[in-house]
C-alpha cells in the first residue's frame, strides 16, 4: 500500500543518509534524520520559480509574444494614421501653399517691365516664405493673394479720367475739408474698368468703377473751377497706369488717400 512504500522509502533514505553521514565521520541521531526527511518531503511538491535572468525573460516574451506582437501591429497602425493625419492637415497645404506662391511669384516677374514690378513680387514672395516657415497659413495665403493682385495689376493698362470733385469733412475736425477727383479708369478701347479700392485706410478694397482720391487744395481748385466753367472738364487726364508696372503715374499731385462713397 501506499503507506508501506512511504515507510520503505523513509527507511531506506534515512539509511543511505546515516551511511553519508557516517563516511564523513559524523554521528547523527535518527530524530535529526527524521526531521530532515519530513523537511524534504513537505518542499516535494512546493513549485520554486526560477530566479529572473535573461534566459527566463527570453522564454517569457516567446510564450506571451502573441500579445506582444498585436499590442506592437496595433501602435504602428496608431502611428501611422497620426502620420497621415499630420501630413493631411498641416504639411499637405504648406506644401501646396509654397508651391502657389512660387507660381504667382513667376506669373507677376514676366509680367513686370521694369525692377519695380519685380521687386514687388520679390517682396512678395519672401514675405509668403516667411510665413511658410514660422507655419502661418494665413500670411501666406494673404502674400499669395497680394502676388496674383500684383499680377492682375501689371497686366491692366488704363488712363485715370477725373470726372467730378467732391470734398468731405473729418467727424474730428469739423472745420476741415478733405478734397477728392472722382475718377474712373480708362482701358485703351475705351471700356471702363472695375477695379479695387479701399475705402479710406480702416476697410479693405472693393471693386468699384469709380473713386476719389485726395488732392491738395491748389488742385482741387484748378479742377474745380476748370468744371464749373462750362459744366465738362477739359483737362481729365490725372494719370497714366502702364502694362507691366504696377502703379499708376500721376500726372497732378495727389495725397494717396482714397474713398469710395462721398
Amino acid at each position: 500500500s501506499r503507506e508501506i512504500d512511504e515507510a520503505g522509502r523513509e527507511a531506506d533514505l534515512m539509511a543511505r543518509l546515516r551511511a553519508i553521514y557516517a563516511g564523513q565521520g559524523i554521528q547523527v541521531s535518527d530524530a535529526v534524520l527524521v526531521q530532515g526527511i519530513r523537511a524534504l518531503d513537505e518542499s516535494r511538491f512546493v513549485y520554486t520559480p526560477p530566479e529572473p535572468n535573461l534566459a527566463t525573460s527570453l522564454a517569457l516574451l516567446w510564450v506571451e509574444r502573441n500579445r506582444y506582437l498585436k499590442a506592437a501591429a496595433a501602435l504602428v497602425l496608431l502611428v501611422a494614421a497620426l502620420a497621415g493625419a499630420y501630413y493631411e492637415t498641416r504639411v499637405r497645404p504648406l506644401r501646396q501653399t509654397a508651391s502657389a506662391l512660387e507660381a504667382a511669384h513667376s506669373e507677376a516677374v514676366a509680367e513686370a517691365a521694369g525692377p519695380a514690378g519685380r521687386e514687388r513680387a520679390d517682396r512678395l514672395l519672401d514675405a509668403g516664405a516667411a510665413a511658410l516657415e514660422e507655419s502661418d497659413t494665413g500670411a501666406a495665403a494673404q502674400a499669395l493673394g497680394d502676388l496674383r493682385s500684383l499680377r492682375a495689376s501689371l497686366q491692366s493698362e488704363y488712363e485715370l479720367r477725373i470726372v467730378s470733385t467732391a470734398f468731405k469733412v473729418p467727424p474730428t475736425a469739423l472745420h476741415e475739408r478733405i478734397r477728392y477727383l472722382i475718377v474712373e479708369a480708362v482701358a485703351p478701347d475705351g471700356g471702363i474698368l472695375t477695379l479695387p479700392v479701399a475705402n479710406g485706410e480702416a476697410k479693405a478694397p472693393q471693386p468699384v468703377a469709380r473713386w476719389g482720391i485726395a488732392v491738395n487744395p491748389d488742385v482741387y481748385l484748378a479742377v474745380d473751377q476748370d468744371l464749373k466753367a462750362d459744366g465738362r472738364i477739359d483737362d481729365a487726364a490725372l494719370g497714366v497706369k502702364r502694362r507691366g508696372e504696377p502703379d499708376v503715374e500721376f500726372l497732378k499731385p495727389v495725397l494717396g488717400k482714397t474713398i469710395t462713397e462721398w
